[in-house]
């Protein structure tokens, strides 16, 4: 009896210990300033055990191997500092938008010190004993005072910034409450994030994200102001196509929030005004990329022997081309046609207008009807239309239908990433006055981590 009463006891301590490190959190209250307008919150356990049920379910992604670190007497950043249960990443109201903020212990000030040097940050201001520090390197800085660390990916261009930030933290202890942090934390998500109420949103807005083993879901429920409307359109489409994208025309006060210089930015890449295409008088656009299709080009060069004989040399190429056809839905097509036109961005040929903004594939424009524009790909073959659905926004990617020979062109990095990724599913439907977004990124049917962290 003793024995058994000494196993259970034994199992209960187990048992605790493992609640403990598996699943009781806390969270500081101190690490996100006032002044912060969107805060990011990674639950950190949730994040750790999803990711430890996928390991036991598949094996075959352990890894045993062993940090280098330890047998060339380097640093690992993750003996410089605390990883707590929530790590609070945050964007401060009314600076640039790239610039993000965290918080985080330091574990051991002697380790910290060392790790700092290898790392190559150096000191660029120094002040009410706080020290800023820089690294171009690693595009990224930090204030240290006392046993914390302000983290920021700002650069040494940003002292400014960095450094109200740090007073707000560190100085002024000007902390946001503990009842809007608990937004975050009530999310109940692996990531959520909580945008605060600006000149688009009337209320906070939540963005939830969590996964498994098979997918990625995102989950957002906004609320606009009342001059930002949002209508619905009937979009039908094939599933199976590489591409499609559906969505409404965005009404003036949402197109204006767009800048005049990120629309200036995009126009080169499109060869044409993107504003000639986005009409108020439009309802609805939907682009279908069937996929991408091999075509066989030849191109015949001459050269000359000795006695000026012409040598004719024919050079094969084979080019791979995508099929898409681009419709526009609205009250003027003809006129948008017409502005193509008179601004040469057509070419009259024996098959029609080319629509000459798009030199990577021959394609033709037209406005047949009173309501159509048409933008189609010479090698465009439609599929058949087997779905229908009313949103304000579809997109349906399917990944495994770009061909490896086009994913090349991208990044080593980001190749490595996505490379599990079978598609991605985005849908932005009207809901009580605001809209809904749901996003899935879906995982190929096999044992291995989506993403490659």
């Amino acid at each position: 009896m003793n024995k058994r009463k000494g196993l259970l006891i034994i199992l209960c301590i187990i048992l605790i210990v493992a609640y403990y490190k598996l699943f009781y959190k806390t969270y500081n209250v101190n690490t996100v300033v006032k002044s912060a307008d969107v805060i990011i919150d990674i639950d950190v356990k949730r994040v750790t055990n999803t990711i430890l049920w996928g390991l036991l379910k598949h094996p075959g992604q352990w890894n045993f191997s062993r940090s280098s670190s330890t047998q060339t007497n380097e640093v690992d950043w993750k003996d410089m500092v605390k990883i707590p249960d929530h790590i609070f990443i945050f964007h401060v109201k009314n600076q640039p938008q790239g610039i993000w903020y965290t918080v985080l212990p330091i574990k051991d000030a002697a380790i910290f010190s060392k790790g700092i040097l290898q790392y190559g940050f150096i000191i660029i201001d120094s002040a009410d004993n706080k020290q800023i520090f820089a690294s171009a390197k690693w595009g990224a800085s930090f204030v240290q005072a006392e046993n914390r660390i302000l983290l920021t990916n700002a650069s040494a261009e940003n002292i400014k910034e960095i450094k109200f930030t740090g007073t707000e933290i560190f100085s002024d202890k000007n902390y946001i409450s503990k009842q809007a942090l608990k937004k975050n934390i009530n999310a109940g998500s692996h990531i959520s994030i909580i945008i605060n109420k600006n000149k688009f949103l009337e209320e906070d807005g939540i963005v939830k994200i969590n996964f498994d083993e098979d997918k990625i879901n995102i989950d957002a429920l906004l609320v606009p102001e009342k001059q930002f409307s949002f209508t619905e359109q009937n979009f039908s489409y094939n599933d199976s196509n590489l591409l499609s994208l559906n969505f409404s025309q965005p009404c003036a006060p949402l197109y204006n929030l767009f800048s005049d210089n990120s629309k200036t930015v995009l126009s080169p890449y499109l060869n044409f005004n993107i504003d000639s295409l986005l009409l108020q008088s439009n309802k609805k656009y939907s682009l279908s990329v069937t996929g991408i299709l091999p075509r066989v080009d030849s191109a015949i060069s001459y050269s000359y022997d000795d006695n000026f004989n012409p040598i004719k040399k024919v050079v094969v190429n084979n080019i791979e081309e995508p099929s898409f056809n681009f419709s526009l839905t609205g009250a003027v097509p003809k006129s948008i046609f017409d502005y193509y036109n008179n601004n040469q961005k057509l070419e009259k040929s024996s098959g029609g207008y080319l629509f000459t903004p798009l030199p990577f594939v021959k394609s033709f424009c037209t406005a047949n009807t009173d309501s159509t524009l048409n933008i189609t790909s010479i090698n465009y073959e439609p599929s058949k239309i087997d779905k229908s659905i009313t949103a304000v926004l579809f997109l349906n990617f399917v990944l495994t239908k770009i061909p490896s020979s086009l994913l090349h062109y991208l990044p080593e990095n980001l190749i490595n990433k996505i490379e599990n990724i079978s598609s991605i599913n985005i849908l932005v439907q009207k809901n009580d006055g605001g809209i809904k977004i749901k996003s899935v990124v879906f995982k190929k049917k096999n044992n291995l981590p989506l993403l490659k962290l």
